[in-house]
């Protein structure tokens, strides 16, 4: 899968794989999922779509901040 979705809360910090929320091979795909989760700010802190290609963060959302 080329891109990974983080996911999870500031003050419960698993790290690595365990905050994987979701993977795709379509940019459009993750960007959805990241949507999704950043818009719920009662399920999550913070989210990541890395691109496994590049090793670079397409999107990055951190609650209280612009996306």
């Amino acid at each position: 899968m080329r891109y990974l979705v983080f996911a999870g809360y500031e003050h419960y910090p698993r790290g690595g794989a365990g905050d994987i929320a979701s993977f795709s091979n379509s940019l459009k795909d993750a960007h959805e999922q990241f949507k999704e989760l950043s818009e719920n700010e009662e399920e999550n802190d913070w989210v990541h779509v890395l691109d496994t290609d590049t090793m670079k963060c397409v999107y990055t959302y951190y609650v209280g901040r612009d996306k």
